[in-house]
């Protein structure tokens, strides 16, 4: 998620840490909170439309991604759950 992007969706962090960041006037990013597993990222301007307020970025390495050899799965990406606005 970045901060004053167009939000169509919202995440739920299903293993893992996350940062949420916001820009300051000066320009630097200051950390405002840690996210972990069942929080939920991206909400207010999902439910609410507009942009995302802050940004949110993986503190902890992302699972490996399957190879092209593994079989497929229609199971959801393990770091986190997408729901879509409609």
């Amino acid at each position: 998620l970045t901060q004053g992007r167009e939000a169509e969706r919202l995440f739920v962090i299903a293993t893992g840490e996350c940062r949420v960041l916001v820009r300051a006037e000066g320009g630097e990013m200051l950390q405002v909170s840690t996210l972990g597993p069942g929080s939920i990222c991206g909400e207010v301007g999902a439910l609410h439309g507009g942009t995302h307020t802050a940004s949110v970025v993986s503190s902890t390495p992302s699972p490996k991604t399957p190879s092209s050899s593994s079989p497929p799965t229609t199971e959801p990406p393990p770091a986190a759950i997408s729901l879509t606005r409609a």
